[in-house]
């Protein structure tokens, strides 16, 4: 599950499922496609925080609906959700404090600043899953990183660390674990005092040129995704969410 609300100029989306390592899912596409659309309309905020509670950042999507709700829509709820994520012109901030694998980690590409502690870590296992991955991260990895590293890691679907993310600029800093709330602080209440229009128009211009054919790569990865775990259930009656990688739900 996962709520938004807001405190002083900050608009905070939590994952709030510890016990199943904090999922994505038709839940969890809601309410951050409706926190980050309507954020921009409330001139009272300034940014917006992504974080979870427990130890475990985000696990994943949510293993039970790809065999309930997949393959989805073109314009379904996982579209929306990274749609979302990529259209919001506030500057996003995420606090990643342990695990952030599959869509944990590929939202992140989407993110302004990404916190990490030192026991963080992304992984993106989606080929090891029988899928492509989502969210254009295979664009976005392969700008900021270049062909060689962004294959390693998603070929091989192994753990990049905190400290690698933060050489590789998938993330903005390593922190000790009891300090990644001040570090996050710290920056938002820089985010909450600089003049709103300004980050706005910020943001815009520093995007132009990765807007042009994101949306309809994502459209490609959904329609995908989903043919590809059909087939693995027209092979073999099941998928490979249900054995490999799986988050509890």
């Amino acid at each position: 599950m996962a709520r938004y609300y807001d405190e002083v100029g900050v608009r905070i989306i939590e994952f709030t499922e510890p016990d199943k390592r904090n999922p994505v899912g038709t839940n969890e596409f809601q309410v951050f496609e409706e926190a980050l659309n309507t954020a921009v309309d409330n001139k009272e905020i300034n940014a917006v925080l992504i974080r979870s509670e427990g130890p475990t950042f985000c696990a994943g999507n949510r293993k039970s609906e790809f065999v309930t709700d997949w393959p989805q829509a073109m314009h379904g709820h996982a579209f929306r959700f990274f749609k979302a994520l990529h259209e919001c012109e506030l500057p996003i901030v995420a606090a990643v404090q342990g695990g952030a694998v599959g869509g944990g980690a590929t939202m992140l590409l989407h993110c302004d600043m990404v916190i990490m502690s030192e026991k963080a870590y992304l992984q993106y296992p989606f080929i090891q899953l029988g899928v492509v991955p989502e969210g254009a991260s295979t664009r976005l990895l392969l700008e900021k990183l270049g062909l060689q590293r962004a294959m390693d890691i998603l070929l091989m679907g192994r753990r990049v660390g905190a400290d690698e993310a933060v050489s590789l600029g998938l993330a903005s800093q390593v922190v000790d674990q009891d300090e990644l709330e001040n570090a996050v602080k710290q920056r938002l209440d820089i985010l909450t005092q600089n003049p709103r229009e300004a980050m706005i128009q910020t943001k815009n211009l520093v995007k132009q040129s990765l807007n042009n054919g994101i949306a309809p790569l994502m459209e490609q990865e959904i329609q995908l995704i989903g043919h590809l775990i059909e087939k693995q259930q027209a092979d073999d009656g099941s998928n490979a969410f249900e054995t490999t990688f799986g988050n509890k739900s």
